[in-house]
């Protein structure tokens, strides 16, 4: 079978990211005897926009082609000039399955391009960037996403006014401010009409099928829930124990994850900054580079604390990373569609304790493999951090019922057979 992977990667790939699991997912394809192509929007490229570069990453065929940023909002979305480089490559590799992880960069109309050039075509929805321009479930600015908390309503004007803010729209200054509820609405029409004809929308996670069928953008019969599982080689391997700290040695607590308001990194540093008893340090893993003005309010609040930054955590780092860790936490506010990190802690039995909403709280059982406590509420996380840090037996207990995560291995088994499906 011919499989063409499509899907944006910046220069520094995200620890258990969308392009992490794409790669993954690409190695075990080829492993198989499949002719695997992984077709790579760089959107911030530094060579011509156009130009193609292709290398092969571990025996895996990739293709990158550059593109230039947008001239306008619309161009995020329509993409005509990465659909033009599309075709040209759908016209040379003749794929049988064209499977998108992600549209930022390719742009949706590239579902039909392929459906049009006889491919079987697949979606995964690692986010909700078919309802929104940044992916999120909060406003650029943080607050909460109207949209999203009542999905059927879909208050476009609210669409609107907040998506000049989101990293998607940034480019050129004519890009970069909100085009009105009609464009708003024309997005969600056309990222809603170019998904009809996808053979089968993936999700990876309950919450994010049910939100999406909720909001119209894909038909309740069309999605099913393919877990997303870990991204990295690595398995749990025999248990272990969770650091055994001399006294006085602090439980060493991570958050691995987007350096944006909406993965909640703030939270994790209020809790580990409140007056408390409780001997822990904080290991934040992130681009620091990804919203300045947000890592820099994160150090404010960070100051005097034991709060240490370390900038952003590849795939490829995740044993040394999370080996080094008692705990991680992931305190989303809003409704994540996956969890990477989770799975990953978890393949390292490492216990979690996140948010009581969405795909962490599916993932993580509460007393048995972590603990969920409300999201945005950095007292709360503080209690249970010092409870834990107090209590390293507890801690053991929940490293000891982390659960087996699926590898790229199961998850193949089931996109084999789906792949088959649809043919």
């Amino acid at each position: 079978m011919k499989v063409a992977l499509c899907f944006g990667e910046g220069p520094r790939e995200p620890f258990g990211g969308v392009a992490a699991r794409a790669r993954a997912a690409a190695r075990e394809l080829a492993r198989r005897g499949h002719r695997v192509h992984c077709l790579v929007a760089a959107r911030r490229s530094e060579r011509p926009p156009g130009t193609a570069e292709r290398y092969e990453r571990d025996g895996v065929s990739t293709i990158e082609v550059a593109l230039a940023p947008p001239a306008r909002a619309a161009d995020t979305w329509l993409a005509p000039r990465a659909r033009v480089a599309f075709e040209d490559l759908l016209a040379e590799l003749r794929p049988d399955v064209a499977h998108f992880h992600h549209l930022a960069g390719w742009g949706a109309g590239c579902l039909d391009s392929a459906r049009r050039a006889g491919a079987r075509v697949f979606f995964t929805a690692h986010d909700f960037h078919l309802l929104c321009p940044g992916g999120r479930s909060r406003r650029a600015d943080g607050a909460p996403c109207a949209v999203l908390a009542d999905p059927a309503a879909r208050p476009l004007a609210a669409c609107a006014d907040c998506a000049g803010g989101h990293a998607e729209y940034a480019g050129p200054a004519s890009a970069r401010g909100p085009d009105g509820p009609g464009a708003a609405a024309l997005r969600r029409l056309w990222m809603r009409e170019m998904l009809a004809g996808a053979d089968r929308v993936l999700a990876p996670s309950r919450c994010a099928a049910d939100l999406l069928a909720a909001a119209g953008a894909v038909a309740a019969d069309r999605l099913e829930v393919l877990p997303g599982g870990r991204a990295t080689p690595a398995a749990a391997g025999p248990l272990r124990e969770p650091r055994r700290s001399a006294p006085g040695r602090p439980l060493a607590v991570g958050f691995v994850g987007e350096l944006r308001p909406a993965g909640g990194a703030h939270v994790a540093v209020d809790a580990a900054a409140r007056p408390a008893d409780a001997a822990l340090e904080l290991h934040v893993y992130g681009a620091l580079d990804a919203d300045p003005d947000y890592v820099a309010e994160l150090r404010a609040r960070a100051a005097g604390a034991p709060v240490r930054f370390h900038g952003p955590c590849a795939s490829e780092a995740a044993d040394r990373v999370l080996g080094t860790l008692d705990l991680l936490v992931a305190p989303d506010l809003g409704c994540a569609a996956s969890a990477p990190a989770v799975d990953e802690a978890f393949a390292r039995r490492v216990p979690v304790v996140a948010s009581d909403c969405c795909a962490p709280a599916e993932a993580v059982r509460d007393g048995v493999c972590g603990r969920l406590v409300p999201p945005g509420d950095a007292p709360a996380l503080a209690a249970v951090l010092r409870e834990l840090s107090a209590d390293r037996d507890a801690l053991y207990a929940l490293a000891a019922g982390t659960p087996a995560v699926p590898g790229p291995e199961q998850r193949v088994d089931r996109l084999e057979e789906v792949y088959t499906d649809a043919g």
